[in-house]
């Protein structure tokens, strides 16, 4: 059988109608080959390997930028699922946690920066600590009962019994 190729805009290419083997060159720079009966795959060009990876190291360097700004983490308490009448101080009606992570060095207004969850159990301002150990980006806050555990670098909230 002989080597076929089909040419044009990839907008009118329609890949079923290609013969196993068959490469259609798209005039934008895409290159695409049926491999069998259902599988065409695209064949990537030098030049579009070199614009990939120079996104990609653009990603890379923005990245570490956003990762080198310091984070902050900013606890919050409410009466609602939603974080509305959010406090810093939580009272005996308190429901609701509200945990904010990001750069942000003052704490949020916006309760929509915070993760909302259920307080199982009663918090009792006069029994808790909060502290921040700055050497591994943890926030913890200590009861009489429990220990919680907020991991700046992934946001997840850890509770210890």
């Amino acid at each position: 059988m002989a080597i076929q190729m089909r040419r044009g805009a990839r907008a009118d290419l329609d890949v079923t109608r290609l013969l196993p083997g068959e490469y259609a060159v798209c005039t934008d720079g895409y290159i695409y080959l049926k491999i069998n009966g259902s599988q065409v795959v695209r064949i990537a060009t030098n030049e579009l390997l070199e614009q990939v990876l120079a996104q990609c190291a653009e990603y890379v360097e923005d990245c570490q930028e956003y990762m080198e700004e310091a984070m902050y983490t900013f606890i919050m308490f409410s009466h609602y699922a939603d974080g509305t009448d959010m406090t810093d101080t939580p009272d005996d009606d308190t429901r609701y946690i509200g945990i904010y992570t990001g750069h942000s060095s003052t704490r949020p207004t916006d309760k929509t920066l915070y993760q909302w969850v259920k307080v199982m159990i009663a918090l009792d301002p006069e029994d808790a600590s909060f502290n921040i150990n700055t050497s591994n980006g943890h926030l913890y806050m200590n009861t009489d009962k429990y220990n919680f555990g907020i991991n700046n670098s992934n946001g997840h909230l850890v509770i210890y019994s």
